[in-house]
């Protein structure tokens, strides 16, 4: 007997039954439809951020202000993340001694240092030599490879 594909859900869950829950379907709904949020489920630090900060669109805001009705856990975290970006908006502004903003604005202008020790020359392997022999007047000298 075939499965006519409204059962085809209940078929799959089926096949799949063996499997950890985590990974297997624990709704009804049809294989392959929408994944909707759950009541039951939290709400992550990304979407509490979200909400707080009034970046999630309406019917996400919506769905996520009915869990919050409903969840004391999920209800706090939104409370802790609200007072959190109170203190920080109410916090006064970080100031920068001017002697390390002078020496910030300088970092891309500073030549290197010439004090530091000349390391030996680098030798590439399977070469004649030195790196630095093999330049002159910055070309690469015409080399031929003996066999």
């Amino acid at each position: 007997m075939m499965a006519g594909p409204e059962n085809m859900g209940q078929v799959f869950r089926r096949a799949f039954s063996w499997l950890p829950a985590q990974f297997a379907s624990q709704s009804d709904a049809p294989v392959g439809a929408a994944r909707r949020f759950g009541s039951t489920e939290h709400l992550s630090v990304e979407a509490i951020a979200a909400f707080v900060d009034g970046e999630l669109r309406m019917n996400a805001h919506l769905r996520a202000a009915h869990h919050l009705s409903l969840c004391a856990q999920c209800a706090a975290e939104v409370d802790d993340q609200s007072r959190a970006r109170a203190a920080l908006r109410d916090s006064h502004p970080i100031r920068i001694p001017s002697t390390l903003l002078g020496l910030l604005a300088e970092i891309p202008h500073c030549p290197p240092d010439d004090t530091s020790p000349v390391s030996e020359p680098v030798s590439e392997p399977f070469s004649d030599g030195p790196v630095s022999d093999r330049f002159v007047d910055g070309e690469v000298r015409d080399q031929r490879k003996r066999r």
